[in-house]
């Protein structure tokens, strides 16, 4: 099991679709993951430096953190 279903389980949270952390320099780090209906994984890491475009969406949307914690990153809406 990765990080993603471990976080899943302790959460009890089926609409997660990954986690986040915050770097020491503010970067934000996602790691997201996808399941199709036929089974197939899709899964990604994006990267969101303080100077980036849709650095504050992001923050908007997974809350603030307080120090090295990991967050789930719930589903965005439609």
């Amino acid at each position: 099991m990765d990080d993603i279903e471990n976080s899943r389980a302790a959460n009890n949270s089926p609409q997660s679709i990954g986690i986040c952390w915050q770097e020491a320099d503010g970067t934000v780090v996602l790691h997201l993951q996808a399941k199709a209906p036929d089974g197939t994984i899709g899964s990604a890491i994006l990267r969101y430096p303080t100077d980036h475009i849709e650095y504050l969406n992001i923050l908007d949307h997974v809350g603030p953190f307080n120090g090295t914690e990991q967050k789930i990153v719930a589903p965005w809406p439609d």
